[in-house]
C-alpha cells in the first residue's frame, strides 16, 4: 500500500481481484492479508481443511447447508458442524439461514 496513492487509484486496486491482496500489503510480513489468512487456516482440523479447500473451487457467490454434502462428500450434520467451525474462525460468512459465503477477499 503507497500512502501516496491518490484515493482513487487504490479503490481502483481494490477492485481489481487479481491485485487487490497486493493493494493491502503495507510491506509487513507477519501482517499481511495473505499472512494472517495462512494462519487462520493452519489453525483448522483436518476436516474443516479439507472443506475450506474445496469450497474454494465452488463457482457460485455462496453455497447452501444443503448443497455442500454434495461437494465434500460428508453427512449432512458433519457438513454443518464445520461450516459453523469456519464461521466462528471468520473464514466463511453466513448471510442467510443455511447459505455460506467467502469474504470478498478470501474468494480473491
Amino acid at each position: 500500500m503507497n500512502p501516496r496513492l491518490p484515493l482513487h487509484a487504490l479503490a481502483d486496486e481494490l477492485r481489481d481481484e487479481q491485485i487487490r491482496l497486493d493493494a493491502l500489503d503495507a510491506g509487513v510480513p507477519a501482517t499481511s492479508v495473505r499472512a494472517v489468512f495462512s494462519c487462520s487456516c493452519q489453525h483448522l482440523d483436518g476436516p474443516a481443511a479439507r472443506m475450506f479447500r474445496l469450497l474454494g473451487v465452488h463457482p457460485g457467490p455462496d453455497i447452501s447447508l444443503p448443497a455442500e454434502p454434495s461437494l465434500s462428500g460428508i453427512p449432512l450434520r458433519q457438513a454443518r458442524e464445520i461450516l459453523t467451525e469456519l464461521t466462528r474462525t471468520h473464514l466463511l460468512a453466513q448471510p442467510a439461514p443455511q447459505r455460506f459465503i467467502f469474504h470478498d477477499l478470501l474468494r480473491a
